[in-house]
């Protein structure tokens, strides 16, 4: 399947789109690391482009649809990632990869889920992926264990809106809406972390205490709160 050149005006957009994001299902469900990877590379830099320039207006609906097919996108883009991972030799008695895989695997898990609530196709084009996903989460614990993680208590002293800048309680914004295709969103600016707690169902799944990531006696090196948000990537000019 050849490649499709990513070039994105306001009146090719829905269509081109649709493509490239088929384009990207396609070498998902066929295992084309080279050109799957390429493509979604290829789509997440033009469309960054397109989102920070604003060519079509201030104020576009379009906007919000880049921005959630840029989610799709690199969520696709990890999932081929994951994929290669999965079919590395040996990976299940590499302790590094091992951490690759499930790192990548609910980056990927992430992405999916926030396109999938906010979802602007019909049909959902990850319907059948997100089977495929589940179903390597089923692999992973079944190979991995449900595990031990780390889970903070943590107090929000101080917060903004991502939009206006004042106080989310108080502002008009809502937290989760779209405005001119930025979601608005809760950034703290002043908190503290209370207490850790060792659980085995933690807000973030990344924060896994991996046995071999033993430092001395009934002490680990782990990941106690992750500070990613799923749209960083967007944000990075």
């Amino acid at each position: 399947m050849e490649e499709i050149p990513i070039s994105l005006t306001e009146e090719n957009f829905e269509a081109s789109v649709q493509i490239i994001v088929n384009r990207c299902l396609y070498y998902c469900f066929h295992s084309d690391f080279v050109n799957g990877n390429k493509q979604c590379s290829d789509f997440i830099v033009a469309g960054k482009i397109i989102y920070h320039n604003r060519p079509w207006g201030e104020e576009n609906p379009l906007y919000t649809h880049l921005y959630l097919t840029l989610i799709l996108v690199k969520g696709l883009e990890e999932f081929l990632r994951m994929q290669q991972l999965l079919q590395t030799p040996g990976w299940l008695q590499d302790h590094k990869k091992i951490e690759q895989v499930w790192s990548q695997f609910w980056d990927t898990k992430k992405k999916f889920d926030y396109f999938n609530d906010n979802c602007c196709y019909s049909p959902n084009p990850l319907d059948k992926l997100t089977e495929n996903l589940d179903k390597v989460e089923s692999y992973l614990f079944d190979k991995l264990g449900r595990g031990l993680y780390m889970s903070p208590d943590i107090l929000v002293k101080k917060s903004q809106c991502n939009i206006c800048q004042l106080d989310l309680r108080a502002c008009e914004h809502i937290s989760g809406w779209f405005y001119n295709g930025v979601p608005c969103q809760e950034v703290a600016l002043d908190i503290e972390i209370v207490s850790v707690s060792v659980v085995q169902s933690p807000y973030d799944m990344k924060c896994r205490i991996w046995p071999w990531n033993k430092v001395f006696e009934n002490k680990y090196s782990v990941r106690i709160v992750n500070a990613e948000n799923i749209d960083d990537f967007i944000r990075k000019k």
